[in-house]
């Protein structure tokens, strides 16, 4: 299997499953056909990195956004927003529990398909001052309400994805992976943002170059804050100390260094194919006993192969050897040797 092979069933094994995203799909319909009966309802859709396709497989919560009129009718109390959002849904799942979180009325259905997977519920109303800027849920905040612009965020990563053919999406899911084994090096929204920061012009670099190249600038660029894509005005961390700044950067420097290595051992496709495995690990495909029969009768028709400790045929550069041609037995030549 090549590199780029390897990349490709990569890709493809950090997507949803049919079975979960029936399943989710099935929750956000049904709670989203619910919620029109808010009063002043506007619209709604989906939002974080589900509504981004940024969501990596196990899918353990949904975001909804609800957007109203205006909050008039629970006098712009947030919380009572999110609670009129609760007393719709408890009825249509039986069974479930709901906890107020940050922003959010969390609902856990009973039964999920998934441990823990829930729909987070967020009410919006428009800001007032144009475009797709809306006030969201907030209760922890100063005023209770947060400027948020989730739908242009979502536009910004569709535009900048197909400016990138269609790579950008995958190559997140890819670090959001890496960040995952890594024990979450960072926020995964930060990491989000952090691509868009870098990819602001047009590019068509196959994966293994583009993993070289976002691990290596996330580096420099997790050192100074990054504008928060979804938030007016905002970074997405803010709260980061120059020390967490700094460690974060040493995790992706090294990050960047192990691609690098893995792209110069190209010529090598069982060692570049290991060294891109040891970076990203499982679902990245590893070597398989068929990738080092396929070099090794590679290194032979090619007469690079050479033999190694005990007998075995190892791969490598021919010496300056050349093949011997190859040649039919039993044909006049054995006569003449006799």
């Amino acid at each position: 299997m090549s590199v780029r092979s390897a990349f490709a069933r990569f890709a493809s094994s950090l997507e949803l499953g049919d079975e979960e995203k029936a399943y989710a799909r099935e929750c956000y319909t049904k709670a989203f056909a619910t919620l029109t009966a808010l009063p002043k309802w506007q619209r709604d859709f989906l939002s974080g990195s589900t509504g981004r396709y940024t969501r990596l497989t196990p899918v353990n919560d949904v975001d909804l956004i609800v957007v109203c009129e205006d909050a008039s009718a629970w006098k712009e109390d947030p919380v009572a927003a999110l609670e009129a959002c609760r007393d719709l849904l408890k009825p249509i799942f039986p069974g479930a529990h709901t906890r107020l979180g940050a922003h959010a009325m969390k609902i856990y259905p009973d039964g999920a398909s998934t441990p823990g997977f829930h729909l987070d519920v967020v009410v919006a109303v428009p800001s007032g001052d144009g475009g797709t800027v809306l006030r969201i849920t907030e209760p922890k905040s100063d005023t209770g309400w947060l400027r948020s612009d989730p739908e242009e965020h979502a536009a910004a990563l569709s535009a900048r994805n197909a400016a990138w053919a269609g790579r950008i999406v995958p190559a997140i899911k890819m670090l959001k992976s890496w960040n995952r084994r890594r024990g979450k090096v960072l926020n995964s929204f930060h990491l989000e943002a952090l691509v868009l920061r870098i990819l602001e012009e047009r590019g068509d670099l196959e994966y293994a170059p583009l993993m070289e190249r976002l691990f290596g600038d996330m580096a420099v660029a997790v050192l100074t804050p990054t504008t928060n894509p979804a938030v007016p005005d905002g970074y997405v961390d803010g709260e980061l100390s120059d020390e967490e700044r700094g460690a974060i950067a040493d995790e992706l420097q090294s990050a960047a260094d192990a691609a690098s290595e893995a792209i110069a051992a190209a010529d090598d496709e069982i060692r570049a194919q290991q060294l891109w495995h040891d970076l990203f690990g499982d679902p990245y495909p590893a070597p398989d006993d068929d990738d080092r029969k396929e070099a090794v009768a590679a290194a032979i028709r090619t007469g690079s192969a050479k033999i190694g400790v005990g007998g075995a045929v190892v791969t490598g550069s021919a010496l300056g050897r050349v093949p011997l041609p190859t040649r039919s037995f039993g044909d006049d030549d054995e006569d003449a040797d006799a």
